[in-house]
């Protein structure tokens, strides 16, 4: 047996026995050798003897089991606050911010921080100023804080600092905190200076070079963002084997990265097809509803992409209900079906679905009234076929010009030549030369060449009358 371990044996029988006999100082200790051998249950124990007994450190460690591994929230601010009027600082931090981030309770928070500041609480400095920036809305307090914790060398408040900075646009200063936590090792700034660098500055070299760093320290985000950086870059070799480490621990929608990389920038469809199948298995709805265009548009295999779009609906991907309609409607010719995926996506405000659901009452069912409400609902979204679908319904069949010229206004000021021609007619139709002209002109400076042969019958059939 090894030597230490032998040390370590005899030490903790001899702290177990000088905790039986009320020894405090012992029972501390001998819980922190339990709690270093991940034993907690027995550190607990001796943590609360000693607590009871009126040690700090142990009523703080007791709050600290109840409040990160018991999740009792309630028992660990007793214990908090029990260490923390006997002046123990870590409790009075902690106790800040069970009152800060749990209980939303800002003046407790603030009273505590300030109380563990006064006995040197460095990270309640940095933990403060967050509570003044965010929570206070006082920036400039906020950065006092900060500056006070980063002068001292808490990195986390530098970087707050530097958040604060970004939001308020003094990028100089923002850079300069970043880059000092960063070189301190703090993972965040690295990864914060990378965005900044990429998005703010557009200085894609420093991007690659701080999402690196915190990429080969283990943050995933940075992978995906490194991987996102050399696909602006066009080093797509270098995306990928990002994109895939992103992936591998744990971001599953970098796997849509790659897919989308390869279908939409390097053309090659058949990676885009394995990357979305890799995705659609971690159930990114996205994924599924782009597998699903794919086997619609490329393979014509519209049961898979039936298949697609139903699971990515689902999944909550809203959009997959319109080409789950359009499926349906086109492909399969079952207009009930075809209505009840348009309406969960029209639900959504899908304004095409809504369309489509007034083209089949009006193409297949022969339902005008209902076409309308349908053409209606997608024209107040501000779908410009509709409103001619709407106008020209109002106007020819259902015998209301003065709402059909009002949709196909709405229409034509939206650059729709059909809905110029026909408001063209209605003028001709009500002997407004001038205004026919106005409008059959407005369509073919739209480039209509119908309309301008149109335009000629009809001026040549004015001429003869």
């Amino acid at each position: 047996m090894n030597q230490d371990n032998i040390d370590l044996n005899t030490r903790k029988q001899l702290l177990e026995e000088e905790a039986n006999n009320g020894n405090v100082d012992a029972m501390v200790e001998l819980a922190q050798t339990y709690a270093k051998d991940n034993d907690f249950n027995n550190a607990e124990v001796w943590w609360t003897k000693a607590a009871d007994q009126g040690n700090a450190l142990a009523m703080f460690n007791v709050g600290w089991i109840y409040d990160n591994l018991k999740k009792n929230l309630f028992k660990a601010r007793i214990w908090y606050e029990k260490a923390a009027k006997l002046g123990q600082a870590d409790a009075m931090h902690n106790l800040a911010m069970l009152y800060h981030n749990d209980l939303n309770n800002i003046d407790e928070a603030k009273k505590w921080y300030e109380k563990a500041i006064e006995l040197g609480s460095v990270s309640s400095m940095q933990n403060l100023g967050y509570l003044y920036d965010v929570n206070l809305g006082n920036p400039e307090e906020g950065i006092k804080w900060f500056k006070k914790a980063a002068e001292l060398g808490n990195t986390d408040a530098m970087n707050n600092m530097a958040i604060t900075y970004v939001e308020n646009n003094n990028l100089d200063e923002a850079v300069k905190w970043y880059t000092k936590a960063a070189d301190q090792g703090n993972i965040t700034a690295m990864f914060n200076l990378g965005n900044l660098y990429r998005e703010d500055l557009k200085d894609l070299e420093k991007a690659k070079e701080y999402y690196k760093k915190a990429a080969d320290l283990g943050d995933s985000s940075a992978m995906l963002n490194l991987g996102a950086t050399y696909e602006d870059l066009k080093d797509y070799k270098q995306a990928e084997k990002y994109y895939k480490l992103a992936a591998d621990n744990g971001i599953d929608d970098a796997l849509m990265n790659i897919a989308i990389m390869y279908e939409f920038i390097l053309k090659d469809i058949e990676k885009a097809r394995y990357w979305y199948i890799k995705a659609a298995e971690k159930n990114i709805p996205a994924a599924i509803f782009n597998l699903g265009m794919i086997y619609m548009e490329q393979d014509k295999e519209y049961e898979l992409a039936r298949r697609c779009y139903e699971k990515a609906g689902k999944l909550g991907y809203v959009d997959a209900y319109h080409n789950l309609g359009y499926i349906y409607n086109k492909k399969f010719k079952d207009y009930e079906k075809a209505i009840e995926a348009y309406k969960k996506a029209a639900e959504a405000g899908n304004d095409r679905a809504m369309h489509s659901i007034g083209l089949i009452y009006y193409t297949e069912y022969k339902d005008l009234e209902e076409a309308a409400k349908w053409f209606e609902k997608a024209a107040s979204l501000g779908n410009v076929s509709a409103m001619y679908n709407a106008g020209n319904l109002y106007a020819r069949f259902l015998n209301n010009p003065t709402k059909g010229k009002e949709w196909l206004k709405k229409a034509a000021d939206n650059g729709n030549s059909k809905a110029m021609f026909n408001l063209g007619l209605l003028a001709i139709n009500d002997n407004n030369k001038a205004e026919a002209s106005e409008w059959l002109k407005k369509g073919i400076d739209e480039g209509d060449d119908l309309i301008e042969l149109m335009a000629k019958v009809i001026n040549e059939q004015s001429g003869q009358n």
